[in-house]
C-alpha cells in the first residue's frame, strides 16, 4: 500500500480515489513498453518507403507493422494495469472503517469499508405470517431515536427475501429511505410500521 487517502468518517464520491497501491514496478514497465513502441514505430516509418518502392518484401513489412501494433497494445495494457492500482469508491458514501495504511501488504485484505448512506437501506426481520402481505414498493414508516430525527421517515420496500429462516420463522425485507441531506447515520436502530 502506498497511500490511503481517506479516514474513518470521511465522505466519498463515486469514482473518488480512496487508496493507491505501490506503482513503481508498473510505471517502470510502462516506460519500457513506451520505449519499445516508439522504437518499433520508427522502424516501420523508416522501412515504409522501402516497402512502397518494392525494395522490402511484403512479409517483412507486415511483420514490422504487426510488432509495432503489438507494442502499442502492450502500452495500452500496461496503462490499464496502472489505472487498476488506484482504488476508487464505487458509490457516494462514508468511510465506515479503515483497515490498511501506507506500507501494508494488501493481497486479498481489506483496505477500507464504505457505507452508502443515500439511500439508506434498512434490514427488517419479519414474522413468516406476514409473507405475501408485503410487496415491492409498499410504503413503511420508520422511527429512529428522537435525538436524530423527531419525525417519522418514509421508506419503500426494495427487496423481499424468498428464503425463510426456519429456526426463527422469519424472513428479511429490505427498505430504502431517502437520505439526501445525510441527516440519518448508517447503523441506527429503528422501528418500522408497514
Amino acid at each position: 500500500m502506498q497511500r490511503v487517502l481517506v479516514q474513518r468518517g470521511d465522505t466519498v464520491k463515486r469514482g473518488q480515489v480512496v487508496a493507491e497501491l505501490n506503482t513503481s514496478v508498473d510505471e517502470a514497465t510502462l516506460n519500457l513498453r513506451r520505449a519499445e513502441a516508439a522504437y518499433l514505430g520508427r522502424v516501420v516509418e523508416r522501412n515504409g518507403d522501402l516497402y512502397r518502392r518494392k525494395l522490402l518484401p511484403a512479409g517483412d513489412y507486415d511483420e514490422m507493422t504487426s510488432r509495432s501494433r503489438q507494442a502499442q497494445l502492450q502500452v495500452a495494457l500496461q496503462q490499464a494495469i496502472l489505472a487498476e492500482r488506484s482504488i476508487k469508491s464505487p458509490f457516494d458514501g462514508v468511510v465506515a472503517e479503515r483497515y490498511a495504511g501506507p506500507g501494508d501488504r494488501i493481497n486479498d485484505n481489506k483496505i477500507v469499508k464504505l457505507a452508502q448512506i443515500d439511500p439508506l437501506l434498512i434490514k427488517v426481520v419479519v414474522p413468516e405470517g406476514r409473507y405475501g402481505r408485503i410487496a415491492i414498493d409498499d410504503k413503511a414508516q420508520v422511527n429512529v431515536n428522537a435525538a436524530i430525527s423527531d419525525k417519522p421517515l418514509q421508506a419503500s420496500v426494495w427487496r423481499i427475501d424468498r428464503v425463510m429462516d426456519a429456526a426463527s420463522g422469519t424472513f428479511t425485507v429490505l427498505l430504502k429511505v431517502d437520505n439526501k441531506d445525510h441527516a440519518i447515520p448508517a447503523g441506527v436502530r429503528c422501528s418500522i410500521r408497514f
